[in-house]
């Protein structure tokens, strides 16, 4: 607050000041003041709440000391005004009654209120005609008290009454996270003590504060030897306890001899023993080990007690002559002022460390927050004593005062994010407002960010029922394959056998038909041994996630070093692949989202992810392996297909790519090319059909079962930055949810082998590409390349002569097999539309084939991108010229002609054509404005001159609008 002296006025007006930085500085939304300068108030702007906007108003205020003799005196110059303008009242009870009308104000149109204020009143009484006791009617509240009550203290030097008259008041929806006075001269040189309160930006001003989750180490941890060997005792003990390899033995030997089959009675049995084999192997790790973090509080004898049993416990462990750090040790000896302890015997060590021991528990149970409180009064004594004895000493303070204040707010804020699971915390949906433009609305509450998630998944793993059936969950085929009798037509279709109904599409019965089992086809035991199985967990990281109603990796991990536990979990991993039987605890899956785009958050933009039981995953990737290594010894893989397989990798498929293009150049062979990426193809997988693929790749039938029933039955829940939902979601029908989930540890395995069947009908309609190896005389052909689900499907003519437009018709039907193979089991990936569908209007500039020019007019409307490879455009254009002929046609004198030619050469061209756009309807920009273009590749190589001037280049336009361009 400042008195200026007005020019040409004998009143002195007051002002205060309120300004933002940094964080809020982009949030002014407003500011203003009073007209006596008695308060200065900005308004941020904040957070939609209810049906309005619930911005932040800050205000700086002073009030007026009581009357002295002094007519320069504030309140003297406010009674002054007031008389002039015929209004009868106290300066000191004006203010407050202003302000109150203001506050009041602003509190009734939803604004939070932030007031700083020199009140000149003692703050700490709460009477009812006391300041504070006023701003309590208008529904403020003082910040610093409302965090350390009864810490009543001066904030004015001359002050010696001990009461403060500086404050700061707020709204109580203000989250005030810490507040404080300043000493006297710390950052302000004034009378006054500097006051400050921090609160939470994002959960006032906009964004949300989630609830801390507070995270629960795992105590079972593989790398701490001691606690696993401490795990697996107890583990085998429970397991002894509760007779689990007895019971699961029995269970085992009666589904054998029931040849795989297991009752309803058998498999609650199941059940039940791995219910308590999980209760025992929590109660493990719970007594594994005891974590203690933070139970007392730090000070310098609470130090100096645990500085002496590291001590003991270090020169213990010497005696025991394991190794032990020597520097440690002598730091230590120092530190404790032991420094003959290493003369000690090993009983008098023993000795030390009991006492010590002894003496810090009892210490925990009261002393340590004694200790500590005294030494912060020592230190705080000490350093009140030393502060303003020089001036170097007085900087020196301030320095390290400021440093310790920055390092204790940015404590504080980690300390507030620290403990937060991650993941999403706020979505965006998509509204339409009065006008019809669409706008993105961002939902930070945890219900509605878990509902649109739900909602999202939902929809994403329903795809292939809504908004139209696709035609495998359409009948009669699903009612074939999901019935009574699916695994007998199952089986008929693999062995060829099966009637095809009629009434479907081409592409669906081409698909059925190659569903067949090929020739080398034989069955294989699908065995799982201890070894097996220990292997696997050996090799599999421990912190890999998954679904936590189960069990985590590392049980499995430290289950494999016990000879007793590992057989245990053999037994119950092979029972469930013998008898297809899904266990309770595997009928869980957890759902979370991840961006695709960085700052897209809507959830039909993001990637769901799925965890999966620990144990049920670790089948699905046993089942994927066993299939793609049966599938490559039969060689029933296509070659096309680099995904996803051993010994492939997409640099391969790259070069494959351009060495048919190459062929096709030097060939002069046209082509047309599809390429296709499928959308979320792990999504929207048919769960009959992905059965039956794997039953090619030697799967046996209870394996699949098992792996799709997982997935059938599952309840799903959601995961995200508010923690695991407790409310599960499914289908809205009696049909499960389709596809495989992204996650799935046999997923690409899965898409393989559909892919497989799909490449399959595809070559066995002869499309793709045919040539002879001169080398070796032998014929190669190709029919499409594949990296998991992004696809080039391929269709070339077989001579010279067979132009690209009649290689059209050919082109469309390879597109109408594979985007209808593609809707045979799953999803369609996008509208095939015919490419010959009408005669075109030859309204361009070169009378070419009419096929390239219709298969560009038609790129836009295609669901997938098709490519032409043909000769080039000259040898197909009617109306092409040397560019030549129509200058001298234009009629320009010699030098003209000349300038016109030093134009052509320096872009490196000859004919029209090549400043021609692909569909050959108009000449390109960049040819028009002088500039070499990158859409067609020259062969020429002209040395290079220097680029023509301006005026060259307008006679060059100006001959182009007259004998090309013109209506």
């Amino acid at each position: 607050t400042h008195q200026p002296r007005a020019a040409h006025s004998t009143t002195q007006f007051g002002g205060c000041s309120t300004s933002a930085f940094n964080e809020v500085s982009h949030r002014v939304r407003s500011s203003g003041d009073d007209s006596l300068g008695r308060w200065a108030w900005i308004c941020l702007q904040g957070q939609t709440r209810g049906v309005g906007q619930c911005d932040l108003v800050v205000i700086s205020a002073y009030r007026p000391n009581p009357p002295n003799d002094g007519h320069q005196t504030v309140w003297f110059q406010h009674k002054a005004h007031f008389s002039r303008t015929n209004r009868d009242a106290d300066p000191r009870e004006a203010f407050i009654k202003d302000l109150s009308t203001a506050i009041n104000k602003w509190r009734d149109d939803g604004c939070s209120i932030i007031l700083g204020i020199d009140a000149n009143n003692d703050l700490s009484s709460y009477s009812p005609k006391s300041f504070r006791f006023r701003m309590s009617k208008v529904g403020l509240i003082e910040a610093i008290q409302s965090k350390h009550p009864g810490s009543h203290q001066a904030t004015y030097q001359q002050n010696l009454r001990g009461y403060p008259i500086d404050c700061i008041f707020a709204t109580p929806d203000v989250p005030i996270l810490a507040a404080r006075y300043y000493p006297f001269d710390e950052h302000v040189a004034s009378y006054h003590r500097g006051l400050w309160i921090d609160f939470d930006l994002n959960s006032l001003l906009g964004g949300h504060q989630p609830t801390k989750s507070t995270h629960v180490p795992r105590q079972l941890v593989m790398h701490n030897k001691r606690v696993v060997q401490r795990y697996v005792q107890l583990a085998e003990q429970g397991y002894m306890r509760y007779n689990i390899p007895g019971r699961l033995s029995t269970l085992g030997f009666d589904v054998a001899r029931q040849q795989g089959v297991i009752t309803k009675s058998q498999a609650v049995r199941f059940d039940w023993i791995h219910a308590d084999a999980y209760t025992v192997r929590r109660l493990a790790e719970q007594n594994c080990r005891k974590l203690s973090m933070g139970g007392a509080e730090w000070s310098p004898k609470g130090q100096s007690i645990r500085d002496r049993i590291t001590l003991w416990r270090l020169l213990l462990k010497d005696r025991r002559q394991c190794r032990v750090s020597s520097r440690k040790v002598r730091r230590l000896l120092l530190k404790t002022n032991e420094p003959v302890a290493w003369k000690l015997t090993t009983a008098e060590l023993e000795s030390h460390l009991t006492q010590d021991l002894g003496q810090y528990r009892d210490a925990k149970r009261g002393l340590t927050s004694k200790w500590r409180k005294a030494h912060v009064t020592t230190r705080t004594q000490s350093i009140a004593k030393v502060r303003h004895k020089t001036a170097s000493q007085q900087e020196r303070y301030h320095r390290l005062r400021s440093m310790k204040q920055c390092e204790e707010t940015r404590r504080r804020r980690k300390a507030r994010s620290s403990g937060l699971s991650g993941g999403l915390r706020a979505i965006q949906v998509e509204l339409e407002d009065s006008s019809g433009n669409c706008r993105l609305r961002t939902i930070t509450d945890q219900t509605l960010v878990q509902d649109g998630c739900m909602q999202e998944n939902r929809a994403r793993y329903q795809q292939t029922q809504t908004p139209h059936p696709t035609p495998p969950m359409s009948e009669p085929l699903y009612t074939m394959f999901t019935g009574p009798d699916a695994d007998n037509n199952q089986q008929l279709l693999l062995e060829g056998k099966l009637p095809i109904p009629g009434g479907l599409a081409y592409p669906t019965q081409a698909f059925l038909c190659h569903c067949r089992l090929h020739d080398s086809y034989r069955p294989r035991p699908f065995p799982l041994t201890v070894e097996e199985h220990v292997d696997f967990w050996s090799r599999t990281p421990e912190n890999k996630g998954s679904e936590p109603h189960g069990l985590h990796n590392g049980h499995f991990k430290a289950g494999a070093l016990s000879e007793l536990l590992a057989s245990c979990d053999t037994a119950f991993r092979d029972l469930t692949l013998r008898s297809g039987h899904v266990p309770e605890l595997w009928k869980n899956l957890m759902n979370f989202a991840i961006e695709k785009k960085p700052g897209d958050f809507r959830p039909q933009g993001m990637r769901t992810i799925q965890l999966f039981n620990s144990e049920a995953q670790a089948n699905y990737k046993k089942a994927g392996r066993a299939a793609m290594k049966n599938a490559e010894e039969d060689d029933i893989i296509p070659k096309g297909q680099c995904g996803s397989r051993k010994q492939h990798q997409s640099i391969d498929l790259a070069l494959s790519k351009q060495l048919i293009w190459d062929s096709l150049i030097l060939e002069r062979r046209s082509s047309g090319w599809i390429s296709n990426d499928t959308k979320s193809c792990f999504d929207r997988i048919v769960h009959w059909v992905a059965k039956t693929a794997l039953r090619r790749f030697g799967l046996p039938v209870t394996v699949t079962n098992l792996m799709f029933d997982i997935l059938a039955k599952a309840k799903h829940r959601v995961r995200t930055g508010f923690g695991d939902s407790d409310r599960t979601f499914g289908p809205t029908g009696d049909v499960p949810f389709q596809g495989c989930g992204q996650g799935n540890g046999a997923g690409p395995c899965i898409w393989v082998a559909i892919s497989a069947i799909l490449i399959d009908a595809m070559e066995a309609e002869g499309f793709g590409y045919k040539s002879r190896i001169a080398l070796t005389n032998k014929e190669f052909f190709a029919s499409c390349f594949c990296f998991v689900d992004d696809t080039d499907v391929m269709e070339s003519n077989d001579n010279v002569e067979t132009t690209g437009e009649d290689l059209l018709p050919s082109v469309q039907s390879a597109l109408d097999l594979w985007s209808g193979g593609i809707q045979s089991h799953q999803l369609e990936t996008g509208t095939s539309f015919p490419l010959l569908q009408q005669e075109p209007t030859n309204t361009g500039i070169l009378a070419s084939e009419t096929w390239l020019k219709r298969v560009w007019i038609k790129l836009d409307s295609l669901g997938t991108r098709v490519e032409i490879s043909s000769p080039p455009l000259s040898l197909h254009c009617a109306n092409d010229r040397l560019l030549m002929d129509i200058f001298i046609d234009a009629l320009v004198d010699q030098e003209d002609l000349l300038w016109l030619n030093w134009c052509r050469q320096y872009l490196q061209v000859t004919t029209l054509s090549e400043l021609a756009t692909a569909d050959g309807c108009s000449l390109t920009a960049a040819s028009l404005a002088g500039q070499p273009s990158g859409h067609f590749v020259t062969s020429y190589n002209w040395p290079q001159t220097r680029r023509p001037g301006p005026s060259h280049w307008d006679l060059w336009r100006r001959v182009f609008s007259q004998a090309v361009l013109r209506p």
